[in-house]
């Protein structure tokens, strides 16, 4: 039922005009059907971002370029290769020498007394109970491998110290870091001598002196060509050299003798003189 807005009469539904006062009356709007709620967007998933791999360290990186250009070749890139470096190569390179330089001298001075044994007692030598023998060289060779890692450390400290004190005096401006990545660089023939001369002791002593000191010699000239190449001298280049490898020579036997070490000959002379 409906009402008229105006009178107030009740009246059916449908009609237009009010049956007491004639006024007219407003349809009834229609029942509208409900409009669907707009469906909502779903939010994409987001894809997951990709992992990125973790950067490869520049030390170990370079490091190892600079010893793969050793057995190209042409080595001396070895050498510009670390130099060039900026991260601090020195620290594996130069590690890898001190550890290498004390093994190496360890191995060789017990092969040594083993063949001086060996002699001494002719067949008997080869009888003799390795394991008493090694508690007897123990403390000697423990004392020779602490010698020999003092004295390499001090030698490559030395001798970066030398060259960064001939660079200031020439006036060539090379930072102390470039300096110790271009000694490690050179280093690199003798780290590669001591490693084979260590496992070619076990066969014959001597052999093995000569692998190192080939390695050395090999060393020292790298170490020439990346001084050369490294800056413009107002000298010759081999006097700068000549000059910054004695330096460290100098200073190593200074410092050696110091520590009460001698050259890591006192102890090894010591046990030498057991078996002359």
């Amino acid at each position: 039922m409906a009402f008229c807005t105006k009178c107030g009469q009740q009246m059916a539904n449908d009609i237009q005009f009010c049956t007491a006062c004639g006024e007219a009356v407003a349809a009834a709007p229609a029942a509208t059907e409900a409009t669907p709620a707009a469906p909502v967007a779903q939010p994409m998933p987001v894809a997951a971002a990709p992992a990125v791999a973790a950067a490869p360290n520049p030390i170990f990186t370079d490091a190892l370029a600079a010893v793969k250009q050793v057995f190209s070749p042409n080595p001396d890139n070895s050498v510009t290769t670390a130099m060039n470096s900026k991260a601090h190569v020195w620290v594996i390179l130069g590690g890898l020498f001190i550890l290498l330089y004390g093994l190496f001298f360890r191995q060789w001075f017990n092969s040594f007394m083993q063949d001086r044994l060996s002699a001494m007692m002719g067949g008997f030598g080869g009888m003799i109970d390795q394991r008493e023998l090694s508690m007897l060289m123990g403390p000697i060779l423990n004392q020779i491998f602490t010698s020999m890692l003092l004295m390499a450390a001090v030698y490559f400290f030395a001798l970066c110290g030398a060259m960064k004190l001939v660079y200031v005096l020439l006036k060539v401006d090379i930072s102390f870091v470039k300096v110790m990545n271009l000694v490690g660089g050179a280093l690199l023939m003798m780290i590669v001598g001591l490693a084979v001369g260590f496992l070619v002791t076990f066969v014959h002593t001597w052999a093995g002196v000569g692998v190192a000191a080939i390695g050395s010699l090999g060393s020292m000239l790298m170490l020439y060509t990346g001084v050369k190449n490294s800056a413009q001298f107002k000298v010759s280049p081999l006097w700068a050299f000549l000059a910054m490898y004695t330096a460290a020579i100098i200073v190593t036997i200074i410092v050696m003798n110091i520590s009460g070490q001698g050259i890591g000959a006192d102890m090894m002379g010591g046990g030498m003189d057991m078996f002359w």
